[in-house]
């Protein structure tokens, strides 16, 4: 298994990405996506939905930046579900650099497939 981090920043943007120890009281990070929750109505009641975008893009193809020490909040390991979503992504992302991550990605069948690639007894997402 990956060891992704989820990256609080102090600006409020939380990001999911590989980490290595930078230069100079920083963190280097690799291939970043900026984690966002949108409500979503799902019948009589409203759900949160996930969505993982690129950090920075359009404005740079770069896939690894240093973030100085002082703009981190919190480092934390993300959940197995977690890690396999932004694993997707990834390779969508891979697959077509043209795609933009905030067009119509169902993110239920996305959820249905990671559950079905897990052994788990419930269809919860924690």
């Amino acid at each position: 298994m990956n060891d992704f981090k989820l990256v609080k920043l102090i600006n409020g943007e939380d990001i999911i990405c590989s980490i290595e120890k930078g230069k100079d009281n920083s963190i280097q990070v690799n291939s970043p996506l900026k984690l966002q929750v949108f409500p979503k109505f799902s019948g009589d009641h409203i759900a949160e939905s996930l969505n993982l975008s690129h950090w920075v893009h359009p404005y740079t193809e770069t896939k690894t930046f240093n973030i100085p020490n002082s703009s981190v909040l919190l480092i934390a390991d993300v959940s197995p579900g977690l890690s396999k979503y932004y694993e997707y992504i990834l390779r969508k992302i891979e697959i077509n650099e043209d795609v933009l991550l905030d067009e119509d990605i169902d993110n239920d069948d996305i959820y249905d497939e990671l559950l079905e690639s897990m052994d788990t007894d419930s269809d919860s997402i924690h």
